[in-house]
């Protein structure tokens, strides 16, 4: 048997089942674990915002620092709220598309919060 040569249309050209190349930045998990992922990163989420709030709020006394961490706590439910619409919007058309701009929004609300 010969081997056909660099340049022949004889070659055997591989191509990868799309199965194979569309998992690639795919993360298996069972379905039922989504939730317990999604509620942590939220849980982490809120724990770093209202700690930040917290900090902010520190000289204040009060009324008025009770009145800004309700508003900060209210500008975290409009965080994660955002966060997770952009992600369902996203999440029937690309998955993966759907997971990184989620995170952008949480993170670029974060850092408008931070500022």
């Amino acid at each position: 048997m010969t081997l056909p040569s660099s340049g022949s249309y004889d070659e055997p050209i591989f191509i990868a089942p799309a199965d194979d190349m569309a998992g690639a930045l795919k993360i298996e998990l069972p379905i039922a674990w989504w939730l317990a992922v999604r509620g942590a990163a939220a849980l982490a989420f809120a724990v770093i915002w209202m700690a930040e709030s917290w900090e902010k709020a520190g000289p204040l006394k009060g009324s008025t620092k009770v009145n800004c961490l309700t508003q900060d706590l209210a500008g975290l439910l409009m965080a994660l709220l955002g966060a997770y619409a952009v992600h369902w919007f996203w999440k029937q058309r690309a998955p993966t598309l759907a997971l990184i701009l989620g995170l952008a929004v949480a993170v670029a609300s974060i850092a408008l919060h931070h500022m």
